[in-house]
This record gives structure tokens, sequence and C-alpha cells, in this order.
């Protein structure tokens, strides 16, 4: 590889193994230096050691992009510094290793590309059913990870529901959710973005201006601004043991079912909208686990590396693979350089 910059993460509450923490880079100028069309010469070493990770997506137009990279270990006692290299014109190919990363998933869904919905990890692809059409999806940029879905529902009033199919019959231990809201009008009438459950033991309901995030029998309503707002979702059941965390803070969860969920036919369901009331998300991420249980400790850090990106997150200078800094701008007058 012919560049590199470092990346450091700042320390867990608890350490951390085989996490897959984000790198995210947005309107850089590395767009300059790398190779391929698509991101396919961006690789991540530590200490010489090439890194698993997957390529979310990458847009050479803006240099925008996002990788989802397994750090082997993150400890508690100092921060974490990885190497993002690249550069080498001769690798033309995706180098990404989904199965490794998101060990111990399901399925996750990036939702950066609308001709590709299918999870990462599984067997599993969306597809629509109901008064649904993927005519109301759509693809945006600057989400959290980079990119993501938005998914604008203004028919189908009443019973009728409009839905997205995620997969078949799951038994699951622990999920996490990542989506951020950007309803622009407040429903009067009831609708609702469920990770649909065979009892509803986890869930996400919109009602009349409200969120109400339901975690087994435990709930907490979070009031809906006009200008929408970022939810971030997690939850996980381990024998006794329930963990709940929502925009990067733990949740009150007395009184929570336990042991297991059992989800059928995991769906994002939409009804009760209207062209003056609709039903409009941003779907940026989806995760859901069944093997793996994931602390709390994990879904605090693994929802705040997102959200607070640049606070747990940091970018070193660029280099060229010899180590001398890479200057972005020599201006030339008269045909002799202008040193800066």
């Amino acid at each position: 590889m012919d560049f590199y910059r470092d990346i450091t993460f700042v320390a867990p509450t608890a350490s951390l193994t085989n996490f897959p923490a984000l790198v995210r880079i947005r309107n850089d100028q590395m767009k300059k230096r790398i190779s391929s069309t698509y991101g396919y010469d961006v690789a991540f070493k530590q200490n010489n050691t090439n890194l698993p990770f997957e390529l979310d997506y990458y847009d050479s137009t803006t240099g925008s992009g996002a990788w989802w990279v397994q750090i082997p270990s993150l400890p508690t006692g100092s921060s974490t510094t990885i190497r993002m290299v690249y550069g080498d014109s001769s690798i033309t190919t995706n180098q990404s290793s989904p199965s490794t990363v998101w060990s111990g998933y399901e399925y996750v869904y990036h939702f950066a590309d609308l001709n590709n919905m299918a999870s990462s990890v599984g067997n599993y692809t969306i597809t629509q059913s109901g008064t649904v059409s993927f005519a109301d999806v759509s693809l945006v940029s600057n989400v959290l990870t980079g990119r993501g879905m938005r998914y604008l529902v203004t028919s189908g009033y009443g019973d009728n529901v409009a839905c997205l199919n995620l997969s078949g019959h799951l038994e699951t231990r622990s999920f996490t959710m990542t989506l951020w809201g950007t309803t622009n009008v407040i429903p009067t009438q009831s609708s609702f973005v469920r990770a649909r459950s065979g009892w509803w033991n986890y869930g996400i309901l919109l009602s009349s201006g409200n969120l109400t995030h339901y975690a087994g029998a435990a709930e907490k309503t979070v009031a809906l601004t006009s200008t929408g707002g970022l939810y971030v979702y997690g939850a996980g059941t381990q024998g006794d043991n329930m963990t709940w965390v929502l925009n990067g803070v733990a949740q009150d969860t007395s009184g929570c079912s336990t042991n297991w969920a059992r989800w059928d036919d995991a769906s994002m369901i939409m009804t009760g909208t209207s062209v003056a009331s609709p039903t409009e998300f941003i779907f940026d991420e989806l995760r859901f686990s069944t093997t793996t249980y994931r602390s709390q400790d994990w879904m605090l850090y693994e929802q705040n590396q997102v959200i607070h990106h640049n606070d747990y997150t940091t970018y070193g200078n660029e280099y060229h693979s010899g180590g001398t800094p890479v200057a972005d701008f020599m201006p030339w007058m008269r045909q002799h350089p202008l040193l800066d």
C-alpha cells in the first residue's frame, strides 16, 4: 500500500473482544489516493497483522465511505490504535470478510445499496408484502454510518399493513437495532416500526408523536419532535440477564422478561399512514444475533462509537508508506513550486 493513517479508539468501560468498530470518512481528501472506484484497495492492520473487515460502502465521487473492522481486543486501560492502508492500484476485488466480522450474528443489514437488499451474513434478503412497494424506499447519505434507507409511506391508512420482511422464525438471545427517525410530520394516528416477535417482547412503536421502545415487559417512551430525532436501540437476553440500551444510555430493565425471545417472521411494519400523517424513517443498521450474547458494556460502546463517533474515534494524519507526511496541496506559480 502507498498510503496509511492511524485510527485510535478510546478505551471501553469493560474489555471487548473481536469487536466490529465503525471506520467512517466523509468528503475526505483520501479520495485522491484511494485507487479503486469502489474502495477495494482499503485495508486495515494492527502491528502488521491484517484485520478482518467489511466494506459497507464507498463513494469515489465524494470520498465518503464506511467500513466495519473487527478489533481483536479493546482493553479498558488504554486506547487502541489500528492502521488504515490504501492506494494499491493492483487490488481490484473486494477484500471484505463479513462472515468473520459478524460471527455470531444471524443477519446484518446495512441498507447502503438498494440494489442489494441481502444480509451481509446468513441467507436472508429483504422482501416486501402488504401495501408496501420498493418505490417507497430511497437511499440517503450522511446518516450515522454514512448511508441509510429512507422509508416513506403516505398511503395505506387504516388496516392495510406495509411490511418489509427481514427473516423467518428465529429464537434469539440478543440483537441490536440502529435507526434514525426523520419524521417531519408528527403522526396523528398510530403507526409503528417493529422488529416483530411472536410475543411482541421487543420493538419500537410510533404513536401520536411518541416513540416507545419495548424490551421484555419494560417500556421507554421518547417524545418525537417535528424535526425527527436519533434512535439507537439494543436489547438482549441470556438466562436471567437482560440488557437494554437506548441512544447510548443503559435503561432500567426491572420487570423485563428473560431467558429467550421468539421471533416469528421478523419484519419492519408500517401502518396508520396518510398523506397528512406519513410514516417516515431512515434505517441505518439492523443486526440480529442468535448465538452470541452481547453485554451491556458491548452495546453501550457499540452505540456510542457510532452516535458520538468523533469522541470515540480519532483519525491521524496521512503518510506515505515510507513514513513521510502527505502534502495535500502544493501550489505552483510560474513553473516554480511554492513551499507551504
